[in-house]
């Protein structure tokens, strides 16, 4: 099993941010997801890493929404601090950590690279 480490630096944008800015996040997250892609078109275990202005609670929930409402996973585990979910021939596991006025949050998974840095992505830009 390979295991992908990546950390993102904690990145915002105001509301009127360039389209050419929005076009190189873009071209960046396609960047991302195609190195975490075997050649073998299986998915290698992911490991990331961002910092959030949202609360602990308030990551937790929103990754609640966003893999169970959104995308069907069952949630095997879950704490104030984290949450475990499986599905879909995978599994994703999120910890959020109150550091120095932010939260620094894990990601990991298995089967759903493209919606783990989807949800990084969000929750990095609040």
């Amino acid at each position: 099993m390979e295991k992908v480490n990546l950390i993102l630096p904690f990145q915002t944008f105001s509301q009127r941010e360039s389209y050419q800015v929005r076009r190189a996040r873009q071209d960046e997250k396609a960047k991302i997801l195609k190195n975490l892609h075997k050649k073998d078109n299986q998915m290698a275990q992911t490991s990331l890493e961002t910092i959030s202005n949202l609360e602990p609670d308030a990551v937790i929930k929103k990754a609640k929404r966003f893999f169970v409402g959104e995308w069907g996973l069952e949630v095997v585990d879950e704490a104030e601090c984290c949450l475990r979910l499986e599905g879909g021939g995978g599994h994703v596991y999120i910890q959020a950590t109150p550091e120095e006025g932010r939260t620094t949050v894990s990601l990991e998974g298995r089967e759903w690279t493209d919606q783990l840095v989807n949800f990084m992505a969000d929750i990095a830009a609040q």
